[in-house]
């Protein structure tokens, strides 16, 4: 339960922060595998078409 809230924290901070958005991005991918998600990384471009560059 703790780490769905973490990743749910993290994707919201890679959304919002864009001073920090590449070091979120960078521990959702080594720590919640998020290269295995698309339907997640989709979600993530679509709330912040920015993403995309660090995705």
């Amino acid at each position: 339960m703790a780490v769905r809230i973490l990743k749910e924290l993290f994707i919201h901070f890679a959304i919002a922060c864009p001073l920090y958005r590449k070091q979120f991005i960078s521990v959702l991918r080594s720590q919640f595998n998020l290269d295995q998600e698309p339907e997640l990384v989709l979600f993530m471009v679509e709330k912040n078409p920015e993403l995309m560059d660090f995705l």
